[in-house]
């Protein structure tokens, strides 16, 4: 099963603390899911600044990408950079298939872009205690 999670606030260890992005897309590849993971080079989450890159850890496939640096966890920098990092992903995502995708989590809003650039129709939004992921 082919799984592709969103999340622009994901990290792990060199780079900061594990987030429950990691943890949940690791338990998805200990049950055989072929799991990747898009997020940002520049998040309040991450302790050190990560280059652009595609890199394996623990079986998730995690696509680095970079966008505008900001460093407090408010203001309009922060949202600039998400900003960045929804056009950033579109452009990304253009250039792989989702057609053998079984299931996209989407961790922010991004319902748009998918349904209206990359026709994926169905999508899952991960909702905990209420609040949405």
């Amino acid at each position: 099963m082919q799984v592709v999670y969103i999340s622009k606030y994901a990290a792990y260890p060199p780079y900061g603390y594990e987030t429950r992005q990691v943890y949940i897309s690791r338990s998805l590849v200990q049950r055989g899911m072929d799991v990747t993971l898009y997020t940002s080079t520049s998040n309040h989450i991450l302790s050190q600044r990560v280059s652009a890159k595609v890199e394996t850890v623990d079986g998730i496939k995690v696509h680095w990408i970079s966008t505008l640096s900001y460093t407090k966890p408010y203001g309009l920098k922060r949202v600039l950079s998400w900003l960045h990092f929804e056009w950033r992903l579109r452009k990304e995502l253009r250039k792989v298939s989702l057609t053998d995708t079984d299931i996209v989590f989407l961790v922010f809003g991004m319902e748009y872009t998918l349904k209206t650039s990359l026709g994926v129709n169905s999508f899952l939004r991960l909702e905990i205690f209420g609040q949405q992921y």
